[in-house]
């Protein structure tokens, strides 16, 4: 609970903690033993979609539901600025990103798509995550299911222990009975996003693809951009595949996240990765 790493690091039970929420950042910078970090990532949020199961399976139904989620609010309201809307796969700062077509909220395109698709009344889904283990992870399951009901999608969301939760999301994707989960990814650079979370041949448990979404072409074109040693070629083959990857909407495109942490003054050097993890090494040290 982010309130609660808040309360161990202004009682000295904690010399750092991560996932803070944005509404503290004023709050913690006032205190004078301790020091507020906001760094951008390259660690992206989104929802996951069974894309081997009905509805989903459907290009048109994955592609309403990211139409009908209004991702500017979420970064305005709910995360107050902390926080970039998310058009594809890979996140800015990622080597080999490039800016690609997204999803504008359109409520209307939404609900034509869901009927041309045969769900002109909506359906029903359950919508998996964590409450407490990342910044606003309910709150945002919450404003997520709000706007589905705009469009007749009715979602039940499931909170999970986050060990539950992991062994759910590593299950082939053939077996599993997730239906709609959230989730988030960071990257080394764009062929291996794509190719490990989205590629046919990484289906868990083998790679980390959850979805089960498999598009030839698109695997095609990561692949080949990690064989290349031409520049050039590489950046033209990852523009087309970031570009195929985002419309084909295996997932819901959400945001990109700043991480937020705070430390005691006394800690020296914790690493703060671009993904937003927090490490400890020799360098790292607390004054006595």
């Amino acid at each position: 609970d982010a309130e609660a790493r808040a309360i161990a690091l202004e009682s000295g039970d904690a010399q750092l903690s991560s996932g803070l929420n944005p509404e503290q950042v004023s709050r913690l910078q006032g205190n004078p033993k301790l020091t507020v970090i906001q760094k951008p990532t390259t660690r992206n949020q989104f929802v996951g979609m069974a894309s081997l199961k009905k509805p989903w399976s459907d290009l048109r139904v994955r592609q309403a539901l990211n139409y009908a989620i209004d991702k500017e609010s979420i970064v305005k309201n709910l995360f107050l600025g902390t926080a970039e809307v998310l058009n594809g796969a890979v996140a800015p700062g990622v080597a080999d990103h490039v800016a690609v077509p997204g999803f504008g909220y359109d409520v209307a395109k939404a609900k034509t798509l869901l009927a041309q698709a045969g769900y002109a009344n909506g359906f029903s889904a359950t919508l998996v995550g964590t409450k407490g283990q990342i910044a606003k992870d309910f709150e945002l399951q919450q404003f997520l299911q709000q706007q589905l009901k705009a469009v007749g999608v009715e979602v039940k969301i499931q909170s999970l222990e986050n060990a539950k939760y992991l062994e759910l999301l590593r299950m082939n994707p053939a077996t599993s009975p997730l239906e709609m989960w959230m989730d988030n990814w960071g990257g080394v650079n764009a062929a291996d996003v794509i190719e490990n979370r989205y590629g046919c041949d990484w289906f868990r448990p083998k790679g980390n693809n959850t979805a089960g979404f498999c598009d030839r072409s698109v695997s095609d074109l990561a692949s080949q951009a990690s064989r290349t040693t031409d520049p050039t070629r590489r950046a033209a083959l990852l523009k087309e595949a970031q570009e195929k990857v985002s419309l084909a909407a295996p997932s819901i495109w959400l945001f990109v996240s700043k991480s937020i942490q705070a430390s005691d003054k006394r800690l020296h050097a914790p690493f703060i990765s671009r993904n937003g993890s927090v490490y400890a090494d020799e360098h790292t040290w607390l004054e006595a």
